[in-house]
């Protein structure tokens, strides 16, 4: 299949997508702002009720430690700080962005636990590879965009693409035998529609291939990420991270098993606690 052939099938799907709310949008462009006003995007948070209680039921989790003492979004950037309060909004902002049913493998709530944990991995390990924990944690939350986005508008096709694992293994290679793309190409081009950041746009696409030229360190954190939080929920930690993986990421971020297995003990809590917006 040809490239143009390739992105005609893609953008054709993504004509189906209805627009994103305005919330969403200003929350993802503020991580490339210099000059954001943190009181104006607070307050915006604050102006979208649905948005503002989904924030404040995380809060009040029993992992932050104040259950049912945070009553406003206010109180919760005093207690959290904002980028936390920001993470929070953004993560569930997106979760209710693409209402969709399902079960099993085609689960939404499934795909969106197992983001949640690739976005808190990469953002613990970002602090250990020099990387913004921002634009980690944001790039782990949109690595499988392109899946939560395809289920909303074909569901058959997505149901299309796992029945086709049985004869492709590999789901890249499933997906481009019944779509014509992957979900890493189909993501990739909705951030691009949204005038996303590029650097975030590159770590969506490539995250299943760290290696594709020109490499870079949040590509290569997004990929670990991915794995680290599919060996979490293998019960296979232990085992993962090695010198001997089939790319390059790991040599790159210079991570060893040791520091993956201290840094990333608390992120099963945390991907509780996150879990709370789809309850």
């Amino acid at each position: 299949m040809t490239s143009a052939t390739t992105t005609t099938l893609t953008q054709a799907t993504l004509d189906k997508l209805p627009p994103v709310a305005g919330t969403v949008m200003e929350l993802l462009r503020s991580l490339d702002d210099e000059d954001l006003d943190a009181t104006h995007l607070a307050k915006k948070i604050g102006h979208d009720p649905v948005l503002s209680a989904r924030v404040l039921k995380i809060v009040n989790s029993p992992f932050y430690g104040v259950a049912g003492q945070v009553s406003s979004l206010q109180e919760a950037v005093m207690v959290l700080g904002f980028s936390s309060v920001r993470r929070l909004a953004l993560a569930a902002s997106l979760n209710g962005s693409f209402p969709v049913c399902g079960h099993g493998k085609a689960d939404p709530r499934r795909i969106w636990r197992h983001s949640f944990c690739v976005a808190l991995c990469g953002q613990v390990l970002a602090r250990l590879v020099r990387v913004d924990p921002e634009s980690a944690f944001t790039a782990g939350l949109l690595h499988d965009i392109g899946r939560i986005a395809l289920l909303s508008v074909d569901p058959a096709g997505f149901a299309a693409v796992l029945a086709a694992r049985a004869d492709h293994p590999d789901l890249g290679a499933a997906e481009t035998a019944v779509l014509g793309f992957t979900h890493a190409e189909f993501g990739a081009r909705l951030l691009e529609r949204w005038r996303l950041p590029a650097i975030l746009v590159r770590a969506v696409e490539y995250h299943h291939q760290p290696d594709t030229a020109p490499t870079g360190p949040l590509t290569d954190l997004t990929h670990m990420a991915d794995h680290l939080a599919h060996a979490m929920a293998d019960n296979t930690l232990e085992h993962l991270v090695t010198t001997r993986a089939p790319n390059n990421a790991v040599i790159r971020l210079g991570l060893t098993r040791v520091q993956c297995i201290e840094a990333l003990a608390p992120v099963p809590e945390q991907v509780e606690a996150l879990a709370a917006i789809m309850e």
